[in-house]
């Protein structure tokens, strides 16, 4: 069974047992929580024994509150402790995908592309890897920073200022992908504030379900910073002046 179909029976089944088992709280709040982040993963049956499990909440689903308290205490907490270690085994899987590449992987991407271990070192997945392949970067080092250049077309016109790229870039402001029209935004690489820029379309690249992979880390944004928010949009322009 999908993690996510899991998920949402056992949640359904336990909030009746907590009401019966205090120690089942904490475990539905944990189990929860890791279904949903496995099910956004696409990841499917990881839950450890997870036919066991499903056949004890299956008992407790479908019966009222009162039936529940008339059940065997051996039942209940044979349940918590299926559900501990799901939680423990989903913690695993969910630690383990944010490990990063592994060696073998760096060693394909360097052979791949001959990127240096700065630029590489700053990946964090292969799928990372394959949204910066298929935009087919270059490396360079701007302003004293690695980043992953797109081929601009300084001739194309910006539909929307009448500008050529180059003369927007001269003014320190983004260029225009020519192939998509979109505008072309700087990435942080491994969403490091001093990290590697890499310059992608804003939308084919950047946006969509592409920023999901690319912002695996959802808190501690240096947007939530004023004054590194300042000082992002200083090295910006700087950066596309030096490019031209």
């Amino acid at each position: 069974m999908a993690i996510m179909e899991i998920a949402k029976v056992t949640v359904g089944a336990i909030e009746k047992a907590a009401e019966v088992t205090k120690n089942t709280v904490e475990v539905v709040a944990k189990t929860s929580e890791k279904c949903v982040e496995l099910g956004k993963k696409g990841l499917d049956g990881v839950v450890k024994g997870s036919g066991s499990l499903l056949e004890n909440i299956d008992v407790i689903k479908n019966k009222s509150l009162s039936e529940i308290r008339l059940l065997n205490n051996d039942l209940l907490q044979k349940l918590v402790n299926d559900l501990s270690e799901s939680v423990q085994e989903a913690t695993e899987v969910v630690d383990k995908s944010r490990e990063g590449l592994t060696e073998k992987e760096r060693k394909k991407i360097k052979e791949e592309t001959g990127w240096s271990d700065e630029i590489v070192n700053n990946i964090d997945s292969w799928e990372q890897y394959e949204i910066y392949k298929d935009a087919e970067l270059q490396e360079g080092e701007i302003n004293g920073r690695k980043c992953l250049l797109k081929d601009i077309d300084l001739d194309y016109v910006d539909e929307k200022t009448g500008k050529t790229n180059l003369e927007l870039m001269e003014q320190g402001r983004s260029p225009i992908d020519s192939k998509t029209g979109e505008k072309i935004e700087l990435h942080h690489m491994g969403q490091q504030f001093d990290g590697p820029f890499v310059e992608l379309a804003e939308n084919s690249e950047h946006g969509g379900s592409k920023h999901s992979i690319l912002h695996p880390n959802r808190e501690g944004s240096f947007r939530n910073d004023p004054e590194l928010v300042k000082q992002y949009n200083r090295e910006r322009a700087a950066h596309w002046k030096s490019r031209v």
